[in-house]
């Protein structure tokens, strides 16, 4: 069995982990505990039981293309802002999508900003070459926290939009 389907694996089960809540989630955790369960190994679970496998996958192409389709804020050789739907599939996908965006542009800053009711969750992504700075700039704003590489605001105010696009220039 190849690496990958394996390394494949292990992704599928922690972006299934994502969202606002159970509701959010392709698969309850406890449900998906169990079918992985029902087998001794990672590998015996990917060989027989190819209907799990096959929804987190199917879920995850279709999330990651409607965010590689969403609308850019913002787009400079510094920095790119991303804004992503208010669903479930968008807060699935919002920390993967960073992640992949930020190694695939490893001299970018990212931020993804999932609309949610009266205003975004975002999530921040400090350019992979320095690894800096997402944490400064999260901690501007109430709801901020997190790691000098990666960082979140769990609630940006609509109103605050502007604020933190100016805080995000100045940032990266």
């Amino acid at each position: 069995m190849p690496l990958e389907k394996l390394e494949r694996l292990g992704m599928l089960v922690n972006y299934n982990g994502y969202g606002a809540s159970v509701d959010d989630l392709l698969f309850h955790p406890a449900d998906l505990f169990k079918a992985l369960c029902s087998f001794d190994t990672p590998m015996e679970f990917l060989a027989q039981d190819k209907d799990v496998f096959s929804a987190l996958d199917a879920g995850y192409e279709t999330d990651l293309t409607n965010a590689k389709n969403a609308k850019i804020l913002e787009e400079t050789d510094e920095g790119c802002i991303i804004t992503l739907a208010d669903s479930a599939g968008s807060r699935r996908i919002s920390g993967v999508f960073g992640n992949q965006l930020a190694v695939d542009n490893p001299h970018r800053a990212h931020a993804i900003l999932t609309a949610q009711e009266g205003g975004y969750l975002v999530s921040i992504r400090a350019p992979k070459v320095s690894s800096t700075g997402a944490d400064t700039l999260a901690l501007q704003f109430e709801t901020g926290g997190g790691r000098s590489a990666a960082a979140g605001i769990n609630h940006l105010p609509e109103n605050d939009l502007d604020k933190f696009v100016k805080a995000f220039r100045a940032a990266f």
